[in-house]
């Protein structure tokens, strides 16, 4: 995997890979010149990829499925550090599928991949997963907040640099850039509420300098707003279901997927 052959300006981060780093599936940033947009992250400190950690624990959910790519070299190294694994399958799409189903199981799915040439091969099992109504998280690595300047020959990058943002706007009900670290945490509590909430699938992306910058605390727990339900009317329908199985001498239930979806 090469990293983009482009001419660094004043304060691009630009990928810069050890052969002990491509063997742990790990990447390593340098600023060329001047110091880096946020300050280096010391281990007491809340990052992105511990965050979201600790959330996916708190939802039962022990892995996730993807392909790596260099726009998420980093991404996956720093979730593998923080005892999260991401098993990997033949391909992008496969993956999203594997993470749907074990969302299915779970409640809660997480597949991640690369920017562009990875992400949008992810775009039809996230469609299905909005179709089915399933809470799967696409989880990519982006091109750096400092790489976005100017226009700079990376690769993978359709159009611009929102474009596969745009995608998934319409696949995904709720869509985050974790480009500022004050507000990343709250970012990533507001995708996984909403998703949990309204069980569809939702997309957080995750600029490759953002990965080890410390990120202010959350403003408290998560919060799951869930529908509100008519407690008298969800007792009568209880109760009629009881009477009609007390009345059937070899009762036979036919239930939606929805019913345990839901």
């Amino acid at each position: 995997m090469k990293a983009a052959m482009t001419r660094p300006s004043s304060d691009t981060v630009v990928p810069a890979i050890s052969r002990q780093a491509r063997r742990n599936g790990v990447g390593t940033f340098l600023t060329v010149s001047g110091a880096g947009m946020f300050p280096p992250m010391s281990s007491a400190d809340l990052n992105i990829a511990s965050h979201l950690v600790r959330r996916f624990r708190e939802r039962g959910v022990d892995c996730g499925f993807g392909i790596v790519g260099d726009f998420a070299l980093r991404l996956f190294g720093a979730l593998e550090d923080e005892g999260f694994p991401i098993h990997v399958t033949c391909d992008e799409q496969g993956a999203a599928f594997a993470a749907d189903a074990y969302a299915r199981l779970r409640g809660f799915g997480v597949a991640a991949a690369t920017y562009g040439v990875g992400g949008l091969k992810m775009a039809n099992a996230v469609a299905g997963a909005w179709a089915e109504q399933v809470p799967l998280l696409m989880l990519s690595g982006a091109p750096g907040v400092a790489e976005r300047k100017g226009e700079p020959l990376l690769h993978h990058r359709v159009k611009d640099f929102d474009t596969q943002l745009r995608v998934f706007s319409d696949l995904t009900v709720i869509q985050e850039v974790l480009d500022n670290p004050h507000t990343a945490a709250d970012q990533i509590d507001a995708v996984i509420s909403r998703m949990i909430s309204d069980q569809r699938p939702g997309y957080i992306e995750v600029p490759r300098d953002m990965v080890g910058v410390a990120i202010a605390p959350p403003s408290g727990d998560l919060q799951i707003s869930l529908p509100p339900v008519d407690s008298e009317r969800l007792a009568a329908a209880v109760e009629d279901a009881l009477e009609q199985l007390i009345r059937a001498d070899r009762p036979v239930i036919l239930a939606g997927a929805l019913a345990w979806r839901r």
